[in-house]
């Protein structure tokens, strides 16, 4: 396991590697312009985008109708390096992201413009948290998972990026909150 090099901060384009990505929506997307077809320029070589279900424990095949927001962890395939434009909403008025989570784990996204600790990122589920684990499209590993209350390698002052996906253990159920967006 890896901790992974700091990334691109995506402002308005997703970047992907070649081999799986795990990747989150930022900030909210306009209408029109929210749903998996944002991937559709992405040769995904015939596999699906999914996303995880925490509750069933089955993954789901994206459909290009379906919406994307903040919080949630998508992973997509790509067979080469590829950028996927991004149409933020610029609408005022939007509350903020919030998701709810089951107890288990749960693929979720970090929201905002800039990175963030994981400590701060994960304040609204503080007490249910216990592990956070990203993923490295570069080297297609996972990172040294950051542990809720951990020191060291393991310490939940790094810092976790908007635009990534990560994997989020939780022992109870918890409503994350996006924070910066």
């Amino acid at each position: 396991m890896t901790e992974g090099p700091e990334v691109p901060l995506p402002g308005e384009n997703l970047t992907l590697s070649p081999g799986w990505n795990f990747v989150s929506i930022p900030r909210p997307l306009a209408a029109g312009n929210d749903t998996a077809a944002i991937f559709a320029g992405v040769d995904t070589d015939s596999h699906s985008a999914l996303k995880y279900d925490t509750i069933s424990g089955d993954w789901i095949n994206l459909q290009e109708t379906d919406r994307l927001a903040p919080l949630e962890g998508i992973w997509i395939y790509s067979t080469g390096p590829v950028t996927v434009p991004l149409t933020l909403s610029t609408d005022l008025l939007t509350p903020p992201a919030e998701r709810t989570l089951a107890a288990g784990w749960n693929a979720v996204g970090i929201a905002g413009t800039a990175p963030t600790t994981a400590r701060d990122t994960l304040l609204s589920v503080d007490g249910q948290w216990t592990t956070l684990i990203g993923f490295d499209a570069q080297t297609q590993a996972f990172e040294t998972g950051i542990i809720n209350g951990g020191s060291g390698t393991n310490t939940d002052s790094r810092l976790v990026y908007p635009g990534r996906g990560y994997w989020l253990y939780m022992t109870g159920p918890g409503t994350l909150c996006a924070i910066g967006v």
